[in-house]
């Protein structure tokens, strides 16, 4: 019987293999050229290719957002230096503002 984390090895490269089969089936299915406008001009390349951009434009703008957010997050949780020393932060309390 094979240990578990072999069995996980081996999970993990099925679906890779799965994943790379399907890629080059959606490569091989779209190879026609299309026509993309982007601002003033056209673009002609192979459909696989314009899939290819949009996914990896996608990709990092969720990774750029996602580390965004953890950044913004962990500032947010983190105490400042005034709240530390004791001294008063301003705008700090809803009681310190002017609405």
């Amino acid at each position: 019987m094979a240990d578990p984390h072999t069995r996980s090895i081996r999970i993990k490269l099925a679906v890779v293999a799965v994943l790379a089969v399907l890629t080059i089936i959606v490569v091989l299915q779209n190879t026609e050229t299309v026509h993309t406008k982007v601002l003033f001009g056209t673009i002609s390349m192979p459909r696989s290719m314009l899939l290819a951009i949009t996914f990896a434009a996608g990709a990092l703008a969720g990774s750029v957002l996602c580390l965004y957010w953890k950044r913004k997050k962990k500032t947010a949780a983190a105490p400042s230096s005034a709240l530390l020393s004791g001294e008063p932060n301003e705008g700090s309390s809803r009681a310190a503002r002017k609405d």
